[in-house]
């Protein structure tokens, strides 16, 4: 992996060489080559400072899966850039801007489903996760393959726009499925999910594989009659079909807000995020879901059906909003537990014999003097509402004393 100290003397030199190039252009007759010059440096500039972003190693001193993801598809971005400026012209059907569009936008696309899944692969410790993290790089591959093939088979046609949608559908819907599944957890982390969790996420993850299974079946009604000829018109979809997939899409994404944010422990007045954030979406989704179906004649304007709608959406995303709130205030135990999971050893000195040695959570013995040593680990949080007390002698929330010595005091 490309280490921090040779991307900033890239991200250098490609600065000084558009600078160059920029007063190259007062002694060149035209745009054609300065202007492409420019541009090739200017995303170079841009490329080096993306790498930059997950620019690092894991202890091990290897690039962990999402730093190498994030390299491939910078690189290549830069490549089909620098192609695409240079060699477009001479390129069959001109695909050079189908081949730009499909690594920019559905490439970072799946890399956005599959950040997730990356990420905790990146991690040190206990992976308890799997099926999630597999739904989440499944979904990311079959939309970057979908929306990709559609477009290089026909370039900017109906058959890339309704490629495209399919796309957007098999990413979204698999990202619910996968979402739905944190709530299948196995190993140490499987203590943080009830019965009732794993109940729920098997149903969702059953549910979102159906639902995208419908939205599918929709857009093909709907835009096969564009696939065959330059037509502009498509086909209303089946008011029954419509307002299953709805609700399907409503069950799905009701449990993976259950599934994504029960497990994390919310404490105190906080404890309804979970419950509210899940009834609310499946409250608005059964709404649209009636809207859909197109049975009633029911208007938005004007209407209790309408204001209905507006009160639940504004709850909702109050609720959405209010979850990384009390994240960052300290009442979710995810942080904490996070951390202590990838702690697989420790380096210490024996207080004893001052003899170096490797510790794990739990019972450990001095190789040299045989001292016992107990390695664990304690959250720092108020037992009445689960504030982050850090170094406060007091609950700053509810005023109860610490039961943790501070740092101070210790």
């Amino acid at each position: 992996m490309i280490s921090r100290r040779i991307l900033i003397r890239l991200t250098l030199l490609a600065l000084a060489a558009a600078a160059v190039t920029g007063l190259a252009v007062l002694f060149m007759p035209g745009w054609s080559v300065s202007g492409r010059l420019a541009l090739s440096s200017v995303a170079t500039v841009a490329a080096c400072g993306l790498l930059l972003v997950f620019c690092g190693h894991d202890q091990a001193g290897r690039a962990t899966p999402l730093q190498v993801t994030w390299t491939v598809w910078v690189g290549g971005l830069l490549l089909i850039t620098l192609g695409f400026l240079w060699l477009d012209p001479w390129m069959p059907g001109r695909r050079g801007g189908a081949l730009l569009w499909i690594w920019a936008v559905y490439g970072l696309g799946a890399f956005v489903v599959a950040f997730a899944a990356l990420r905790e692969r990146s991690r040190q410790g206990e992976r308890s996760c799997v099926l999630s993290e597999n739904l989440s790089l499944i979904a990311a591959a079959a939309g970057f393959l979908v929306g990709a093939s559609t477009m290089l088979a026909r370039p900017w046609s109906n058959l890339a726009f309704a490629g495209g949608l399919a796309a957007g559908a098999l990413a979204l819907g698999l990202g619910l499925a996968a979402a739905c599944a944190l709530g299948i957890r196995t190993g140490s982390r499987a203590r943080l999910v009830s019965s009732l969790d794993r109940r729920l996420a098997q149903a969702g993850v059953a549910t979102s594989l159906l639902t995208t299974c419908a939205w599918i079946l929709i857009l093909w009604r709907c835009f096969h009659p564009l696939i065959g000829d330059d037509a502009n018109r498509t086909q209303d979809p089946e008011p029954d079909l419509l307002a299953l997939a709805t609700a399907g899409s409503t069950l799905s994404l009701a449990a993976a807000l259950w599934c994504s944010l029960h497990p994390l422990g919310f404490q105190g007045w906080t404890a309804f995020l979970p419950g509210a954030c899940s009834g609310l979406t499946l409250m608005l989704g059964s709404m649209a879901s009636i809207l859909a179906s197109g049975r009633l004649d029911l208007r938005m304007d004007g209407t209790l059906f309408g204001r209905a709608i507006f009160a639940v959406l504004l709850l909702d995303v109050c609720c959405l909003i209010a979850v990384p709130v009390a994240m960052r205030m300290g009442r979710s135990m995810r942080g904490s537990h996070d951390f202590v999971q990838r702690i697989a050893s420790w380096r210490a000195r024996c207080p004893r014999c001052r003899a170096e040695s490797t510790l794990k959570p739990g019972m450990n013995a001095c190789a040299e003097c045989g001292l016992t040593i107990l390695l664990d680990f304690r959250d720092d949080r108020c037992p009445a509402c689960g504030y982050d007390l850090h170094d406060a002698a007091t609950c700053p929330e509810c005023g109860r004393e610490r039961q943790v010595p501070t740092t101070a005091s210790a």
